[in-house]
């Protein structure tokens, strides 16, 4: 209930990056959901690509914090991939893919199931979906989610 949904972030993402132009601060802002609405080609789009579409929780992000775990995601810091102390980080790639959370696989119920963008979106922020209780239902803060 805490979060905003993707039209406050979207505007937030804006504001900021208005306030920090000629200035020497680096952003790197994410709005959520930027396709809905688009018509996307995926004519000619290899899997290894469409791998690192979606949430890039452990796939392009990595958090390594003192305790020598690595996180895909601040959100999921139950959930680590890899723990430094037991192994090093070219076993990333083996941790990464034995772990459930990661696999965003939804139930056949959900929105997110039969949705045009799911190639691209891969049902949205897992930590989001963690945190409302509906992990396998998509993110909650999703437009097409949010009409039903």
């Amino acid at each position: 209930d805490k979060q905003l949904g993707y039209k406050e972030w979207n505007n937030l993402c804006n504001k900021l990056h208005n306030m920090t132009l000629n200035k020497d601060i680096n952003l790197m802002l994410k709005k959520s959901f930027p396709f809905i609405g688009k018509r996307l080609n995926m004519n000619g789009v290899v899997d290894n690509t469409l791998n690192k579409a979606g949430c890039k929780a452990g796939i392009t992000l990595l958090y390594i914090y003192p305790d020598r775990k690595v996180y895909g995601c601040p959100l999921l810091m139950e959930y680590p991939l890899l723990e430094l102390d037991k192994f090093v980080l070219n076993d990333l790639e083996t941790s990464y893919y034995s772990n459930i959370l990661y696999d965003y696989c939804v139930s056949l119920e959900s929105t997110c199931s039969q949705c045009a963008y799911k190639e691209i979106c891969r049902s949205g922020c897992p930590g989001r979906r963690k945190y409302t209780n509906k992990l396998w239902d998509g993110d909650s803060t999703c437009p097409l989610i949010q009409e039903g």
